[in-house]
């Protein structure tokens, strides 16, 4: 393996969590129909998107140490690069939902309230999985 290939595992923690929240978000805007229930389920999702978001940054930034790419001496930058990260992809997600909205006339987004919440689930999501699972390694 050279250093700048990727193995299927590495493609897989990368992608398939974020993708599975897609799809359940996805899904779930298809089948039910009623805002309140789809509102329901918003909560959770946003909170698990925001981890899957953190556990893919996490897995990108490890693949990057691996090939001496980026180093972290300090587990605090890596969490705030982390959850950076996290927090560019719970704009993008609010995008989405924004242009969801107005093309097919749905109402994902009732409300600032709900885009700001929506934004802290994330954030928060992203933060409970760097209290629990970012690591720095040390060196040999």
């Amino acid at each position: 393996m050279t250093k700048t290939s990727f193995t299927h595992q590495d493609i897989l923690k990368l992608g398939l969590f974020p993708f599975l929240i897609f799809m359940i978000n996805y899904g779930l805007m298809l089948i039910l129909p009623d805002a309140e229930r789809v509102y329901q389920a918003d909560i959770p999702l946003h909170f698990f998107g925001g981890i899957s978001i953190a556990y893919s940054a996490n897995h990108a930034l490890l693949l990057a140490e691996r090939r001496k790419l980026i180093t972290f001496k300090n587990r605090f930058l890596k969490i705030v690069m982390i959850v950076g990260l996290v927090m560019i992809a719970a704009v993008l997600w609010e995008v989405y939902e924004f242009l969801w909205d107005q093309i097919f006339g749905t109402l994902f987004q009732p409300s600032k309230a709900d885009t700001i919440k929506d934004l802290v689930l994330g954030m928060l999501g992203g933060i409970v999985f760097c209290s629990l699972f970012v690591r720095i390694r040390k060196k040999k």
